[in-house]
């Protein structure tokens, strides 16, 4: 999805009355929100002294989900390693090749551990010498926890010696990967339509039956839903066909962006793509177990010369499901954050709000969207602002906060979850600049790192249209793949973590400083307490000798200990005020 080409300027000019006006609107709606806040969170919120910004700079993050069994997060997406267990994985075009990220995160949000993989084809090349290096890329959707613990992964899979370099057969697949709840690899299938080539799965959901429901798209054109037993066997798949808005005969190529649980059956949203995925209206279809059709429709405002792009999905828990995307005129206008909730089967909408300045020349749009407690949070990104976005509405629409990050601490929200042990939601997603390069915020409902600013928010027309399913001709190929372990780095940039609990290195009660991992082996982060400031960190060998010394300017910071020889070392940490502390720890 591409959308640099469609910033544009913001209106954001009011007068000095309506400016007051709502700046003690405002100042009522926080006194609301944090009573709503402490009676929703209970005594979950004093565990954290405010939402903290996380960034994780090995990977680029597509999803986030919880898994309330074990407490913990599950971050997906893409990293992009220059080895993986010593083996190269620089294509031969230059770059390194995309692979697997499933990273686990405890509810303070450190990784408990990393793990990508790759093809056993692949490593059997590189190890019989007729391939200088991995040659396969992945393109990761999803990643859900199953009822066993485990998870499963979506996504796309490609090999091409033409531009790998290797010999060995092309191919260009849907995929979906099972593992265990430590990772290891249960089952690794493919999926394709033998007419086509160069598909992808975006979002995967487990059935109430066991088996799996993944959606995404084949050939660019084809919004795509498949159905596998437990075992990934493919039981069924099927090509949604939604209509030209001004031609119902016509069918428009399309893409599903999410799955979710809807009563007994599932709930999904995508694109009717007329032009680039940026252009169209939102299909949202629902289905059953076996893949048959209950509901298919497609609801946009194109011929009032708007869009409405559903991207984000998710059951509301009482009849309704809630959406979330853009509406607007992309080309003339830009694109604005939609919410719309309404009945998937009989399309009774019950609200459809566009959030802008003014409807003009702002661009903006939501990502994911979940309900928590009596409110719907959406997260995504305000161009116009430049930074992640964050939205809460109630249940009928109206706008609680709208809150926007920097480019440098959070981007673009993609997906966003409730943690239903504590209360809250979490969202994650990538920040600028450069690539691996993900963050993850653990929200307490109205204690933010910036604070909210206002939004304008107004209504749009709609029309409804039916969106016929029609078979679609997969095909099932089994493959191995492997699992390997990979190094992470952390750190937090934004908010107050509470010492012992949200840092990355725990900080023992009393100390002024943790460390993570020990042992260590290439990498040692270190924390500091908030009331520590800036100064040094010196590391001492055995006979007292300093061999690293490396200044501290924030609360988080890592030291690069791989020319170290393996024994025990002391850090010793001094602010410029004198205070100091030490911690020892080992290196391997």
């Amino acid at each position: 999805m591409q959308k640099g080409g469609l910033l544009k300027p913001p209106f954001l000019l009011y007068g000095y009355a309506r400016y007051w006006q709502y700046k003690i609107i405002e100042l009522m709606k926080k006194l609301i929100l944090s009573i709503t806040a402490a009676m929703l969170c209970g005594s979950v919120l004093p565990a954290f002294a405010q939402n903290s910004v996380k960034h994780i700079d090995n990977a680029e993050n597509s999803n986030l989900d919880y898994n309330s069994q074990a407490d913990v997060y599950a971050l997906s997406g893409n990293t992009y390693p220059s080895t993986i267990a010593g083996m190269s994985n620089m294509a031969a075009f230059g770059g390194n090749l995309s692979k697997i990220q499933l990273q686990i995160l405890d509810n303070a949000l450190n990784t408990q551990w990393f793990k990508t993989y790759a093809t056993a084809d692949e490593v059997t090349a590189v190890q019989d010498g007729s391939c200088p290096h991995l040659a396969t890329y992945f393109t990761t959707g999803d990643a859900k926890t199953t009822k066993d613990g485990g998870y499963i992964v979506c996504g796309r899979v490609r090999v091409d010696p033409e531009t790998s370099g290797c010999p060995g057969p092309t191919y260009d697949h849907l995929f979906l990967l099972k593992t265990d709840g430590h990772g290891n690899v249960q089952w690794y299938k493919r999926y394709f339509d033998p007419n086509m080539n160069y598909g992808m799965l975006n979002s995967v959901i487990e059935r109430n039956d066991g088996g799996f429901i993944a959606c995404g798209h084949e050939m660019g054109n084809y919004a795509a839903i498949i159905g596998t037993d437990a075992g990934g066997n493919l039981q069924w798949a099927r090509y949604a066909q939604p209509p030209a808005y001004w031609d119902p005969t016509i069918v428009m190529p399309g893409n599903y962006y999410e799955v979710t649980r809807y009563k007994d059956y599932y709930a999904l949203v995508g694109v009717d793509n007329t032009f680039g995925e940026v252009w169209g209206g939102t299909i949202v279809t629902v289905v059953d177990n076996a893949g048959n059709q209950i509901a298919s429709n497609v609801i946009d405002n194109e011929n009032w010369g708007y869009v409405l792009v559903g991207r984000g999905i998710n059951d509301a828990y009482d009849g309704d499901v809630a959406i979330t995307g853009w509406g607007g005129a992309p080309c003339q206008t830009g694109s604005q954050a939609m919410v719309m909730k309404l009945d998937p089967i009989s399309m009774a909408v019950n609200f459809l709000r566009v959030y802008s300045y003014n409807n003009y020349g702002d661009v903006s749009w939501g990502n994911s969207i979940v309900p928590v407690g009596d409110r719907f949070c959406v997260t995504g990104r305000d161009a116009t602002i430049s930074g992640e976005m964050y939205i809460e509405t109630d249940y009928s629409g109206n706008l609680i906060r709208y809150n926007v990050q920097s480019d440098g601490d959070a981007s673009v929200g993609h997906s966003i979850v409730f943690n239903n042990n504590a209360g809250i939601p979490a969202y994650a997603g990538n920040y600028f600049p450069g690539t691996e390069a993900t963050f993850i915020v653990q929200n307490n409902t109205g204690r933010d790192c910036k604070d909210d600013i206002y939004m304008p928010e107004y209504k749009t027309p709609y029309e409804i249209f039916k969106c016929p399913l029609k078979d679609a001709p997969f095909k099932q190929k089994d493959d191995k793949i492997i699992d390997f372990k990979m190094e992470y780095k952390e750190y937090y940039v934004c908010g107050q973590p509470k010492n012992g609990t949200t840092s990355v290195a725990k900080i023992p009660e009393g100390k002024n400083i943790g460390l993570y991992p020990n042992p260590a082996n290439n990498t040692l982060n270190v924390s500091v307490s908030n009331t520590f400031g800036k100064g040094v960190l010196k590391i001492y060998d055995m006979t007292g000798k300093e061999v690293i010394s490396q200044t501290v300017s924030s609360i988080a910071t890592s030291i690069n200990i791989a020319s170290l020889p393996a024994g025990t070392y002391m850090l010793k940490a001094v602010n410029t005020q004198g205070i100091s502390d030490k911690a020892t720890f080992i290196k391997e």
